[in-house]
Formats: structure tokens, sequence, C-alpha cells
């Protein structure tokens, strides 16, 4: 009879906890881009470089490259990054958030854009721009300041990539 009241009341509280938790699955996707101008240099010429900067900056190249496409100056990758919250009392997002790298090359300059986020272990997985992680439940004024300052580590990250490819020095491949 006490199991089955305590099953009886663990089932009770997980619909009732299921009811109360509103998610909000607002917002835009989040995505950061940068024009980078590289003076005289050729749509090869820059490829070559971003390929080698590529192999240096990641364990296994080959697993984060998706699509790449030298005569229309084109590379597409797959990649992640781990989030850590700072304050450790709050490890509901902690964990792997992969993105999407695009990079359209041209002559003397490309674009290169990180977007579609999305963290592997959250319910509504694509992080976007909405202000909240849920609108009403237990916890919901924790659970959404941690998804703003999730948001903005991501945005330090994104910016701290951007800038190293900003200052990468395209000039290893002159001959190409």
């Amino acid at each position: 009879m006490k199991k089955s009241l305590i099953l009886f009341s663990i089932i009770l509280f997980t619909i009732l906890n299921s009811c109360v938790t509103s998610y909000y699955y607002g917002g835009d996707s989040i995505s950061y881009s940068r024009l980078v101008k590289v003076e005289g240099k050729t749509k090869k010429q820059i490829y070559a470089s971003l390929k080698e900067w590529i192999a240096d900056n990641y364990i296994s190249p080959k697993t984060v490259m998706h699509d790449s496409d030298k005569d229309i100056g084109l590379i597409t990758m797959r990649t992640s990054m781990y989030y850590l919250p700072i304050d450790r009392m709050h490890v509901f997002f902690e964990g792997t958030i992969s993105f999407n790298i695009k990079i359209i090359i041209q002559d003397e300059k490309f674009i290169i854009t990180l977007s579609h986020f999305k963290h592997k272990q959250l319910p509504y997985r694509y992080i976007t721009t909405a202000d909240k992680y849920i609108e009403s439940g237990p916890n919901a004024e924790r659970l959404n300041h941690d998804w703003v300052a999730m948001k903005l580590t991501l945005q330090d990250y994104s910016m701290q990539l951007l800038n190293k490819l900003s200052r990468y020095d395209y000039s290893k491949f002159e001959n190409w």
C-alpha cells in the first residue's frame, strides 16, 4: 500500500510539474557574421589559408567539415563548444552546444557566419534570441537568468572565434 501511494505521488508530481512549466519557444535563431578583407589575395589563396587554419584549430578537421569547394569558394562546418557555467550552483545549461560555420570566399574577402546553435541536453534545443527560457514553473527565475548568462558566454565565444579568423596570417600561401 505504501509503495503504491509513493508511486502515485511521484506520478502526480511529474504530471503537475509538466503542466505548470511553460517553455518559451519564441525568438529567432542566433547568428554572428563578419566580413573579413584580405587585400591582395585570390579566392584560392584565402581558401588554402582557411583550410590550414581549420587544420591548426581542430583536432580532427575531417569530422567538422561538411562541405568545401575551392572553385566556388565555400566551406561549411559543424562544430561544437562545451558550455560550463561560471556559477557552479546553476548547472542546468551545462553541456555541449553545436553550431554551423559557413564561409563564403571571394577574391580579397570572405564572409564567415556562425549559426544554428543547438544545445544537445535541452528539451528545446535551439538557442534563440528569446529573453526567457521558460515562462513559468519551478525555478523559472533561475533558469531564465542562466539562459541569458549562457547566451552571453556564447556571444563571447563567437566573437573570439571571429576575431581569430580576422587576425589570421593569410600570407602563408603566397604562391598558390
